[in-house]
């Protein structure tokens, strides 16, 4: 259900030594589902400290997003394009820097090109194109221009295997609560349409159930706790909305079927009427 194999959660049980003499060798017990359940999440609440993958790739797609706002500057040869650009790189720099991303370095070295520039030093093998130009402030313009095709692959390396990880991990996500759901459990800690404020609780039930507990070893493995119980929530809410406007079309339905009926059975009023009329006047 979650990948090949047996439930990667779940450890195999060993084989006790026989004794003497070659005996039968004995099972050991089962493990005991709740302190599994309790040992899982010890393990994951020790994943909670890690910084959120998932809120680097929602801030890292933010500044993708923002380099056409960069462009459309350059392009309008808008004098606050270099003052812009730094903001961008420095927020670059300090999101990376919280979440200990070494490429931060490379976003550093980018800036510094641009910091020299403004002072009228150059690198003329690696800025070739801009060696004509005299004025500091337009060769800082077209160095910080040029620098943003690197910065965007830059990020991009960052984030594409973020996003996969995290769209992973919304997956399974959705398909544990959706085994939790059929099975009725889910129905004890949400119910569609209301607001969702037991997760926590929601999670411990999850990680104590072992038709789940794969996925759940999934999910942790590409994201922190702090993110997985995020994923839990927005899924949740995804399908509350869906669930309000399925509840919404269902009424309208309902509605315009009532209106059609007392449109029918007045029309068959109309004619039954108009018959009895007709009759009174043949008489």
């Amino acid at each position: 259900m979650f990948g090949g194999g047996g439930m990667p959660g779940m450890p195999q049980m060993p084989q006790m030594p026989g004794g003497m003499g070659g005996g039968q060798q004995e099972m050991a017990p089962p493990p005991d589902p709740v302190l599994m359940a309790q040992a899982m999440e010890l393990g994951a609440f020790a994943k909670k400290a890690e910084a959120s993958k998932l809120s680097l790739c929602e801030e890292l797609q933010k500044f993708m997003f923002d380099l056409s706002r960069l462009v459309d500057q350059y392009e309008n040869k808008d004098m606050m394009f270099v003052q812009g650009w730094k903001d961008w790189m420095l927020k670059c720099e300090k999101i990376l820097g919280q979440h200990k991303v070494s490429k931060v370095a490379d976003f550093a070295i980018i800036r510094s090109a641009v910091a020299s520039a403004e002072r009228g030093v150059v690198d003329s093998d690696k800025y070739s194109s801009v060696g004509n130009i005299t004025s500091a402030k337009k060769m800082a313009m077209s160095i910080a221009a040029l620098s943003l095709e690197r910065a965007q692959i830059t990020l991009s390396a960052i984030l594409l295997p973020l996003e996969e990880r995290i769209e992973q991990a919304k997956e399974i996500t959705a398909q544990v609560l959706a085994i939790a759901w059929q099975k009725g459990t889910l129905k004890d800690h949400w119910t569609p349409g209301q607001p969702f404020t037991k997760k926590q609780e929601l999670w411990t039930m999850l990680m104590s159930r072992e038709d789940v507990q794969g996925g759940i070893t999934k999910v942790l493995s590409a994201v922190s706790m702090r993110d997985a119980l995020t994923l839990v929530d927005r899924t949740l809410n995804e399908w509350s909305r869906a669930h309000v406007m399925l509840e919404a079309e269902e009424k309208k339905k309902e509605e315009e079927r009532k209106q059609r009926e007392e449109q029918r059975l007045k029309e068959e009023e109309e004619k039954k009427k108009k018959a009895e009329e007709e009759v009174g006047e043949s008489k």
